[in-house]
This record gives C-alpha cells, structure tokens and sequence, in this order.
C-alpha cells in the first residue's frame, strides 16, 4: 500500500466513523476513535513536513524520504 492509498483509507475511515455518529448510541467511544484519526492526520502533516526538509538536504524527492520511513515503520512492526 502506497502512501497516496494509505491517505484515502485515512479518510474512508474517518467517514464512516462521522457516518456512525449518526447510527451508535455510544458517542464517546466513536469521539475517541475520531480523535485518534485526527491526531494520526497531523502526525502525517508533521512526517510530510519533516520528509520534505530532509529530502531538501539530501537532494531527493520527499515521497521518497517517506516511502523509506514507511518501509522501516511497518518492518518494526
């Protein structure tokens, strides 16, 4: 899964939990879980910050900062 596709599930997820909203009796836990969705979306602003600073001094290309990162990420998993 590349990091485009990897937005795009990001937000899928974030709809359907503001469309449960509308059908759960139980509002806290669904906040919760928007909350943790909204963290990881600035989490990801700050990685995009961060790869394009580094890319900038390594002469690369950000997603490719990123896909290195992501690589490492989900092989610590």
């Amino acid at each position: 899964m590349n990091i485009e596709e990897k937005h795009k599930a990001m937000e899928r997820a974030l709809q359907d939990l503001n469309d449960f909203k509308n059908y759960e009796a139980d509002y806290g836990k669904i906040n919760k879980l928007i909350n943790i969705m909204n963290n990881f979306a600035l989490l990801k602003t700050s990685c995009e910050i961060m790869a394009k600073s580094i890319a900038k001094n390594e002469d690369r290309t950000k997603e490719e900062v990123l896909a290195e990162f992501y690589d490492k990420a989900e092989a610590a998993m």
